[in-house]
């Protein structure tokens, strides 16, 4: 009888031990991504104003605009952006590798935890004019919420194939130069 009780009390204490280790992790995780969004945010700001000593007009924005049509500073605001994108990359990486950690273990409140943090950084993103990506994420997440890696995960591959998008858009690799899409007729 004594060895079942032993045996009883060497599995509580196993199981105590599990999910103090699980909490643990998971106060790691969190502090870890709220400092990562945190200096990602700085960083898009503190390229905002780089851009701004440049002649960009971040402030002639419209709802739906924003670019260098209706802007100064074109090359400059395409460079921000592209800039922006990049360093959200490596934010988004984070997310991934955080994610597939708590894959096994994590619940649905952390996964939704780590996604609200995911839509605080791209919101952010509008500071330098790449705007409507938290609506477009956010209206996926209504269709399938985020509650699992796998759907983190997802949500993540969205907003860096909307960012890809947008990187091409800005045409940087090709010297800066932007091209007019519109062909002009002769009459």
């Amino acid at each position: 009888m004594k060895i079942g009780k032993l045996n009883s009390i060497v599995i509580a204490l196993f199981f105590k031990l599990l999910v103090a280790c699980s909490i643990g992790l998971v106060e790691r995780t969190n502090a870890a991504l709220e400092s990562s969004s945190k200096d990602l945010k700085n960083k898009i700001l503190k390229i905002k104003k780089e851009a701004t000593g440049k002649g960009v007009l971040f402030e002639a924005f419209t709802g739906l605009k924003t670019g260098s049509k209706v802007t100064s500073g074109g090359l400059a605001l395409r460079e921000a952006k592209v800039q922006a994108i990049v360093e959200t990359g490596k934010f988004l990486k984070i997310i991934e590798e955080e994610a597939l950690k708590l894959k096994e273990t994590g619940n649905s409140g952390q996964f939704l935890a780590m996604f609200d943090i995911m839509l605080e950084v791209v919101e952010s993103l509008e500071d330098v004019g790449i705007i409507g990506l938290k609506a477009r994420v956010l209206e996926e997440s209504k269709n399938n919420p985020i509650n699992t890696a796998e759907r983190l995960l997802a949500a993540k591959a969205q907003i860096e194939n909307q960012l890809k998008v947008v990187k091409e858009k800005q045409n940087i690799e090709n010297g800066g130069e932007k091209k007019n899409n519109k062909s002009k007729k002769k009459k």
